[in-house]
Parts: structure tokens; C-alpha cells; sequence
């Protein structure tokens, strides 16, 4: 959630996905962030090229980290046999975030498959 001023009023402030539609993560030209691909909810088929983005802001070169936290996460329900759950990653209006290397939600963009 990249909602921080209390109010949900604003164009994607917010994402919520199942982990089947997690395609990976992406590095930003940058030392402290990373993206979060998923397949677009706005399109249908495997248009390569359409991809909703979570981009978290970080601590400095602790991607490789911050992304195994993410992966452990994922994973963890299916070790424990339950499949079953919400994973938070990232919650701005709350300060919680899966890894102690996220800051901040940056941006959360939606993208329409072409």
C-alpha cells in the first residue's frame, strides 16, 4: 500500500494479488529499489509486455536481501502445507513491511495489456 495520508482516494494506493500472478522482480536504475512485477489485471492472455509494478523504495543495496525476505514469504505457506493467507509486503499507512530493507512503497502502477 503506497497510502500514507489516512484516505484510500487516490488511483492505485493500493494492490492486492495473488501470488500466482507474480512474475518477479525488477532492478530500478537505482541503489535503493526495486520492482515488484505481476501480470496486469487489466489484460488477458501473456502479453509479455504489460506488467503491473510495485516499486519499493530500500536500503541501499540490499536488493538481493529485501527479495529473498519476499521469496521466503511466498514460500512459506506452502511449507507449512496451509496455501492459505494474505502477505503483507509492504503497508505504508501502517509502517509494516515484510523486510526490515523496505522504506517505502514508491509507486504502484497498473498497465493495460496492448
Amino acid at each position: 500500500m503506497e497510502e500514507s495520508d489516512g484516505l484510500f482516494d487516490g488511483a492505485n494506493d493500493a494492490m492486492c494479488r495473488p501470488v500466482s500472478s507474480f512474475r518477479g522482480f525488477g532492478i530500478v536504475a537505482d541503489v535503493d529499489a526495486i520492482e515488484l512485477h505481476f501480470d496486469t489485471m487489466l489484460g488477458v492472455g501473456a502479453d509479455i509486455a504489460a506488467v503491473d509494478k510495485v516499486i519499493l523504495a530500500c536500503t541501499a543495496n540490499k536488493q538481493k536481501e529485501l527479495m529473498q525476505d519476499v521469496i521466503n514469504a511466498i514460500n512459506a505457506p506452502i511449507i507449512a502445507g496451509s496455501g492459505k493467507g494474505m502477505i503483507t509486503v509492504a503497508d505504508d499507512t501502517e509502517a509494516s513491511y515484510i523486510s526490515s530493507h523496505i522504506t517505502a512503497v514508491t509507486s504502484i502502477t497498473v498497465s493495460a495489456a496492448a
